[in-house]
C-alpha cells in the first residue's frame, strides 16, 4: 500500500466496506489473543503456523466410513449369523456377514476414500502461513502457473456414471453365483461374462485415472513461498456488505498480504481468514503479533476440537 494513508491503525473506505490496517509496522491493538477461528496449527518455540482446522477436520471425517463399516460387519453381519444359528447340518450361515462385507467394498469404502482423498487434496490446496519468530519473516504461498488442469471427458457426473456401472456389473455377478435353479454350465457361462466385464471396465477406468493423474500433476499449478519480512507484511481487517435482493450480509475477514514489488497495491501472495466480527479478528491478530513480538507463550497452544487428536 503506497499511498501516505496507509499505515497502521488508521481506517480506509472502500465501495464495499471499510478496511482497519494493522501493518506494517505490526500495531498493538489492546485486545487479549485469542485463537477465535482455530486459525493456530501448529506452535514452536521459533515458528507458528496458520491453517484452517475445519479442512483436517474434513479429511479426518472420512474415518467414520470405515469404523461404520467394520461395526456393519461386527453387528449386523455376525449378528445376525448368530441370531439365526447352525443349520440342520451344524454349519453357520455365512451370507449375512459377506453381504454385509460386499456392501461395505461397494459403498463405504468407495465413499471414504472419496472423502479422505478430497479433504487431503483441500489441506495440500491451503498451505499454512509460517510466521517465524526467530527470522523475523512470513512465509505465504501462492500458485504459479496456468490453470487447473481439467482431465479430458472427466467431470463428477462421468464419474458417477463410472461408479453405478462398476456397482450394476458386480450385481450382475452376485445374481449369478448365488442364483440356485440354474445349471452349473450356465453358471459358470454368467460368472465368466462378469469376470470379463468387470475386468474391461476396471481396466478402462484404471488406464484413465492413471494418465489423467499423471497429466494432472504435470500441468496444474505449483504452489511456491514468498517469504517476506514481518515489520513490512501488510495486514487489515475487511468488513464487507454483500446486499442481494432479498438479504444484506455482513463479512468480516483478516487477511496477511506481501504485496508485488511493482504494484504495491496488489498482492504477490495473500492468506485470509473469516472472523466474523472485528474484534475477533482483532483477538486472532493478536495471537500472531503477540508470538512474534513476546514469544510463544504470549499465544495460545493449538486447539485440537474437531480432529482425530481430540476424538
Amino acid at each position: 500500500m503506497s499511498d501516505s494513508s496507509w499505515e497502521a491503525g488508521a481506517r480506509r473506505t472502500t465501495k464495499d466496506g471499510c478496511l482497519l490496517a494493522l501493518s506494517p509496522e505490526p500495531v498493538m491493538t489492546g485486545e487479549r489473543a485469542v485463537d477465535v477461528n482455530t486459525w493456530i496449527r501448529r506452535k514452536t518455540d521459533g515458528w507458528l503456523d496458520l491453517q484452517h482446522g475445519n479442512l483436517l477436520f474434513g479429511a479426518e471425517f472420512s474415518l467414520m466410513f470405515f469404523s461404520l463399516s467394520l461395526l456393519s460387519i461386527g453387528f449386523l453381519g455376525f449378528g445376525l449369523m448368530f441370531a439365526v444359528g447352525r443349520d440342520h447340518l451344524g454349519n453357520w450361515d455365512w451370507e449375512a456377514p459377506l453381504f454385509v462385507l460386499v456392501g461395505n467394498l461397494l459403498i463405504s469404502l468407495p465413499w471414504g476414500l472419496y472423502m479422505h482423498f478430497l479433504g487431503n487434496k483441500a489441506v495440500k490446496e491451503t498451505p499454512p502461513v509460517r510466521v517465524n519468530r526467530q527470522r523475523r519473516e512470513v512465509a505465504i504461498a501462492r500458485l504459479t502457473g496456468g490453470e487447473v488442469y481439467k482431465p479430458l471427458f472427466w467431470s463428477i457426473n462421468t464419474g458417477l456414471i463410472a461408479y453405478i456401472v462398476v456397482i450394476l456389473t458386480i450385481g450382475f455377478l452376485f445374481s449369478a453365483v448365488t442364483q440356485e435353479n440354474a445349471s452349473d454350465e450356465y453358471r459358470s457361462m454368467l460368472v465368466t461374462w462378469g469376470l470379463s466385464i468387470l475386468g474391461v471396465e476396471i481396466l478402462l477406468i484404471g488406464t484413465y485415472l492413471f494418465f489423467a493423474l499423471r497429466l494432472k500433476k504435470k500441468h496444474d499449478p505449483k504452489l511456491v513461498y514468498e517469504i517476506y519480512p514481518w515489520e513490512k507484511l501488510v495486514a487489515y481487517i475487511e468488513t464487507r456488505q454483500d446486499i442481494g435482493p432479498s438479504l444484506m450480509a455482513t463479512h468480516t475477514v483478516l487477511t496477511l498480504a506481501i504485496p508485488k514489488p511493482d504494484d504495491p497495491e496488489s498482492a504477490l501472495a495473500a492468506a485470509s481468514i473469516n472472523v466474523g466480527h472485528e474484534t475477533a479478528g482483532l483477538a486472532q491478530w493478536e495471537c500472531i503479533r503477540q508470538f512474534m513480538e513476546n514469544g510463544p507463550e504470549a499465544c495460545p497452544d493449538p486447539k485440537e476440537d474437531e480432529t482425530l487428536a481430540h476424538y
